[in-house]
């Protein structure tokens, strides 16, 4: 993909096309249209040749996301049936042909490019191969723009190199910190139930990546407790990230202030709309250091919305793509899991079981005090075999138990006698 998805910019057609856009500039009149000479489709044709493709349904074609993520990489995501018959029309095309041999030729890239087997994928799952045409796109176009910018914006590419900590070095400093507060809080009951929670989780992060549950109660120390079995799952199966979804900003705030104050600054980085420039107003390297990560997920911790996780994995446009093939080998938190909106359950769930497969690597940690049976609605079987991290969810909410209710109903009572019951009592 990186050395053919941008093939056709070696074309006559092209390069006229970039002439006559300079001149254009320098002469102050409007550029041609951009996309008036596509280039995508060149390199994606010779993908799809290479694949041996006559003959196969998309579906069958071992490698087709490969020759799909390359025609896209541009534009937007299009179904398979239509980037299928995209493709086929350009195999008919001899002229286009003939303009990919040469810029392929020109770019020495010859029969040797494609003297060895076509990858086989071997994807069975349909929703698993539209997840991997989406993480192909991601890493592509990700690139393609880290590159440019190391090109033609070369201070914009050195703010992305900023030193940030490693997860060990996060996991190491996190323990220390639990440490320092177990030792200075008092004794009490609920500092205790703390303390085993925190305790019980980073003791099972050595399991098999997968899916968890943390079922916890208000004030059972939570959002420390998913952080640190996040951080030690991590390190101790070689992945990359800790992804944090939460559904409401007001938590995120909190919780990423919390994680900064732990982990530092440079560890964390805070995606949803309440991040903006003029944070960083005035100083351009730190309005960089807030925005460019948000771009592409570059950073150990990320902390956002869990209408940006979803909108990102289920966009078919590449500015929004970019960051997904960060959820690859990452551990995925999902705070509140009881709010995952019930219309669309089904593929948000069934996404994140295909995410837990060898081919992405990653875990789900569901944390909530009211968890959601979403083995009754995904279809992977990720679900049906979910792991609890809390030791004892059942005695730990009666030792935090608040309230005492007491319900009596002696015979049926209307609204109107509720209310006035409840004005006596204001």
């Amino acid at each position: 993909m990186a050395r053919l998805h941008d093939l056709g910019k070696a074309t006559d057609a092209f390069q006229a096309y970039i002439r006559v856009s300079w001149r254009a500039r320098e002469e102050g009149r409007p550029p041609p249209r951009r996309g008036s000479a596509p280039h995508a489709i060149h390199g994606a044709l010779l993908l799809w040749r290479w694949l041996g493709s006559a003959g196969a349904s998309a579906t069958s074609v071992p490698g087709f996301e490969l020759a799909q993520a390359v025609l896209h990489h541009h534009g937007r995501i299009r179904n398979a049936g239509d980037s299928r018959a995209r493709l086929d029309e350009a195999m008919s095309d001899r002229d286009l042909q003939r303009e990919a041999a040469q810029a392929a030729l020109g770019l020495a890239l010859g029969p040797q490019t494609f003297a060895g087997s076509p990858p086989d994928f071997a994807v069975a799952d349909p929703f698993e191969a539209d997840l991997l045409t989406r993480f192909l796109v991601s890493a592509l176009v990700d690139a393609d723009r880290l590159d440019t910018e190391a090109f033609a914006d070369r201070q914009r590419a050195a703010a992305r190199t900023r030193d940030r900590p490693s997860l060990a070095e996060m996991r190491d400093v996190l323990a220390s910190d639990q440490a320092a507060l177990q030792e200075a809080a008092p004794d009490t009951p609920v500092n205790r139930i703390r303390r085993e929670m925190f305790e019980a989780a980073v003791k099972r992060a050595g399991e098999a990546p997968g899916t968890f549950r943390l079922t916890v109660p208000t004030g059972g120390g939570k959002t420390r407790t998913s952080l640190a079995f996040a951080l030690e799952h991590a390190v101790r199966h070689g992945m990359e990230r800790v992804v944090i979804a939460i559904p409401f900003t007001s938590i995120i705030e909190q919780t990423a202030d919390v994680y900064r104050g732990i982990l530092g600054s440079d560890a964390v980085v805070e995606h949803h709309g309440n991040v903006v420039d003029d944070d960083a107003e005035g100083h351009e390297e730190d309005r960089w250091a807030w925005r460019l990560p948000t771009e592409n997920w570059d950073a150990p911790v990320i902390v956002t919305t869990t209408v940006q996780l979803f909108e990102s994995l289920f966009s078919n446009r590449t500015s929004r793509l970019r960051k997904v093939h960060r959820l690859a080998r990452s551990v995925i938190v999902l705070d509140e899991a009881q709010s995952l909106p019930t219309s669309v359950l089904a593929p948000i769930v069934n996404a994140l079981g295909t995410l837990t497969r060898p081919r992405f690597g990653s875990s789900v940690v569901l944390c909530t005090a009211t968890q959601p049976a979403l083995d009754a609605v995904e279809a992977t079987g990720a679900f049906s075999s979910v792991r609890e991290l809390a030791p004892d969810p059942v005695g730990t909410f009666r030792s935090l138990a608040r309230v005492a209710y007491d319900v009596r109903i002696d015979r049926p009572v209307g609204v109107e006698e509720l209310a006035e019951s409840l004005r006596s009592h204001a």
